[in-house]
């Protein structure tokens, strides 16, 4: 109950930026796909460390990836094509595009 309450009051100022740690543990199905709903229909950033990849497939629809020092964009969500190219490859999840420490593309 505390955490519902806790994300409720969060989202009533609308922001911009959202960081959540685990954000499906400790709800129940209901608040979940509420939950889903919410995000899949606002334009947020979300900073989101999850294991629940159903709960990524329907609300990201661009992916970054920090593995050993380099970061990786994905567009889509996590099963998408264009993300996930099915198994892991050592370097991360799909065919991600490095990205420099001003958020452009780098060749």
């Amino acid at each position: 109950m505390k955490k519902r309450l806790a994300l409720a009051l969060v989202l009533l100022d609308e922001p911009e930026l959202l960081i959540l740690d685990e954000p499906t543990n400790h709800l129940d199905i209901d608040m979940i796909e509420w939950l889903e709903r919410y995000l899949a229909t606002t334009n947020l950033t979300l900073l989101m460390v999850t294991h629940d990849r159903y709960f990524l497939d329907r609300v990201c629809n661009r992916i970054m990836e920090l593995s050993q020092g380099q970061l990786y964009q994905y567009q889509g969500n996590y099963e998408s094509e264009e993300g996930r190219t099915g198994g892991e490859p050592e370097g991360g999840i799909g065919e991600g595009h490095p990205v420099d420490e001003k958020g452009a593309g780098v060749a």
